[in-house]
């Protein structure tokens, strides 16, 4: 499997904003009808929060653009790591013993659980299963080296002669880098929008995002940065397609 650095920040980031939400999802219960056949109840059903949508789609995405952890297969993982399916000894599982793939393979269980029963993936958050979850990850990440037999890195483009030059949007060039020759991104403040960012897989794709301040557009801009790495740095041919997809939905 590939081992890039921070290749689960995206789903890592969520950590700090689960863990003060005030909310994740709540149940829906009928009581406005009284069952007769003029009024018949509306089935409970649970009504998640738009943070909870937000990860679950966003897993989704990664389990989409990364097919080497091969998430589809989630239940042959958990069994092949002398895991079965059930809310309590998934939650009993020894993290520390989990590698990446089977950690995954236990949220995705968690969240295709709601298509069986309704709530159980609410439960999983509403106890604070998943944070632990999320904090293997990030501990795999952090202690995952990064690929330095090709020696790729962000370097600035043109020696840095564009900066304070004019950009694709009529702003100015705060920064701009390129990867090795094989990708460009460059961060524009002004023009059309507060800020802009262009990045570009030479022969690949080309994506423009933007922000509204600084700190946003800075923390973009490096996820970004980031984002482009880990797919130049893939160990397994992923899909192109489905990576460009996922980059330009994220982004």
């Amino acid at each position: 499997m590939a081992q890039s650095k921070d290749r689960f920040k995206v789903l890592t980031d969520y950590i700090g904003k689960i863990s003060v939400a005030d909310s994740l999802g709540e149940w829906v219960i009928d009581r406005e009808n009284d069952g007769s056949p003029e009024r018949p109840f509306q089935m409970p059903y649970v009504n998640f929060s738009d943070l909870a949508n937000s990860f679950m789609d966003e897993f989704y995405r990664f389990s989409k653009t990364h097919p080497e952890y091969e998430l589809t297969n989630y239940s042959e993982i958990l069994k092949r790591n002398g895991l079965a399916w059930g809310a309590d000894e998934m939650r009993a599982a020894d993290l520390g013993k989990l590698d990446e793939q089977c950690v995954l393979a236990l949220i995705m269980d968690a969240i295709r659980a709601e298509r069986f029963c309704d709530g159980a993936f609410l439960g999983f958050l509403n106890d604070g299963s998943l944070t632990p979850w999320l904090k293997r990850l990030k501990d795999i990440d952090s202690v995952t080296p990064r690929r330095t037999d090709k020696m790729e890195t962000w370097e600035p483009y043109d020696n840095g002669k564009t900066v304070d030059t004019a950009g694709l949007d009529g702003g100015t060039i705060v920064n701009d880098e390129e990867y090795s020759s094989k990708a460009r991104i460059t961060l524009e403040r002004g023009g059309s929008t507060p800020f802009g960012i262009a990045c570009g897989i030479y022969g690949l794709m080309f994506h423009t995002a933007f922000a509204s301040d600084r700190v946003e557009a800075v923390n973009k801009y490096e996820e970004m940065k980031a984002a482009v790495a880990d797919y130049m740095n893939a160990e397994d041919d992923l899909d192109a397609s489905d990576w460009c997809g996922w980059f330009a939905d994220r982004f």
